[in-house]
């Protein structure tokens, strides 16, 4: 397979849409390892010149495919594969002996997305924003509203932190037993001297366990501060050690360690509070009554055809997990279309609802961060999401409808009545 190939069968846009656009690059770090044709289709329907492309591919991936993701990067400046390969164990599995459920580990997620954090802040590759992603992420908000709700969250990192289930529960507790998680024991700063200073209480320093989901949007200071500052090596060794779920610890932990201090990152207070955390860039439904698809793996919906209005169209997330050509190739080829139409069609940012991002908790909590130069005042904090009264967008979605189903009425009432032969 060479460029020509990839070219012939895909449309890549040459240049910037905006200047918006241009002068607000984003990346993304995907974890890739099957389904070869699906990414190029994904990268095609959604790639800008300005963003940063990083593929990290499981070291368990056929040769065939590794071989593509390499052709497909040698076609596109902006798409990196970096060279180290980790072995990452998504298909693993334990058995809870309280509820005898599948959890899937994880193992190894945490150094594959760092392989692709170390070469995209490599200082000639801009950008504001980077995405982690899994294979069979897709996206559902253009370049354009992506860049907006960006500048609406204004430097704070998007990420969730749910901790409701028991099993979410056992997992840091289980963390806590088994190892010591204070500076100087995981070593956490390169500077060796500040894994050894004290905190006010003359107490040494602690990460602060935090569980949520791979898919997380990250300021670009606070990943240059992951990369530059920090010695993450004991520990993801620690987080790898325990059975299952190490992936979903990982960047929730770093950013919620209040003591740790990093840039644009957040509190653990709302996980004292035991008040979880929403963030808008992935959506993924458990199997509930929104699964229209009706197509159920590993406790997960395989969204499909059936769902792209209900869960994909007036979505407030920026990527839904997870779809899969092997259940509905047509499904990604429908909402891929309607994503070109989105993007050279009927662009704009109507569909958004400002208010939303502007008052996430992630949003003020680092908007505090910046006006009390990093003394926010915890017990004033708010962690609960915004109550949204008014969606503009939804009220235009529904209003299309509406008048579609008028005019439909009235083109039955015009034709039974004057062309009774017509139907």
């Amino acid at each position: 397979m060479d460029c020509e190939d990839i070219y012939s069968r895909n449309y890549f846009l040459k240049f910037p849409l905006s200047e918006a656009e241009r002068q607000f690059p984003i990346a993304y770090a995907k974890i890739v390892y099957k389904d070869y044709r699906f990414l190029e289709a994904e990268l095609a329907t959604n790639y800008h010149p300005q963003n940063w492309y990083c593929f990290a591919v499981d070291s368990k991936a056929d040769d065939i495919f590794y071989k593509n993701i390499l052709s497909l990067a040698r076609c596109f400046p902006n798409v990196i594969v970096p060279q180290e390969r980790f072995s990452v164990d998504s298909a693993g599995q334990k058995i809870s002996k309280i509820f005898k459920k599948i959890f899937f580990q994880g193992h190894g997620m945490g150094k594959a997305h760092l392989s692709c954090f170390k070469e995209l802040i490599k200082e000639r590759r801009k950008w504001e924003y980077l995405v982690t992603l899994q294979n069979h992420d897709i996206q559902i908000k253009t370049n354009e509203e992506m860049v907006q709700i960006f500048k609406w969250l204004d430097g704070a990192c998007d990420f969730g932190l749910d901790f409701r289930y028991y099993g979410q529960r056992e997992r840091i507790q289980g963390l806590r037993r088994k190892f010591h998680w204070m500076f100087d024991c995981v070593h956490i700063f390169k500077n060796d001297s500040l894994n050894k200073q004290l905190d006010k209480n003359g107490k040494q320093p602690k990460l602060q366990l935090a569980k949520g989901y791979v898919q997380t949007s990250l300021a670009r200071p606070f990943v240059d501060f992951l990369i530059n500052k920090l010695n993450l090596k004991r520990m993801l060794f620690q987080l790898d050690s325990w059975d299952y779920g190490a992936d979903e610890l990982f960047i929730q932990t770093l950013i919620t360690s209040d003591q740790l201090k990093a840039p644009n990152a957040f509190t653990h207070k709302c996980i004292d509070d035991k008040i979880d955390v929403p963030y808008v860039t992935r959506f993924s439904d458990s199997g509930t009554s929104k699964c229209y698809s009706g197509i159920i793996r590993h406790y997960n919906c395989i969204f499909g055809i059936e769902d792209l209005v209900p869960n994909f169209y007036n979505s407030k997330y920026l990527f839904v997990n997870k779809m899969m050509p092997e259940y509905d190739f047509g499904a990604i080829l429908c909402w891929h279309e309607e994503m070109r139409r989105r993007t050279l069609i009927n662009k704009g940012l109507h569909r958004l609802n400002a208010s939303l991002y502007q008052n996430w908790p992630q949003t003020r909590f680092h908007k505090e961060w910046v006006r009390t130069n990093g003394n926010v005042d915890l017990d004033n904090f708010s962690c609960h999401s915004p109550k949204i009264l008014f969606n503009s967008s939804k009220l235009l979605f529904n209003l299309n409808y509406l008048i579609i189903y008028l005019f439909v009425l009235f083109f039955y009432f015009i034709t039974t009545n004057f062309f009774p032969n017509f139907l």
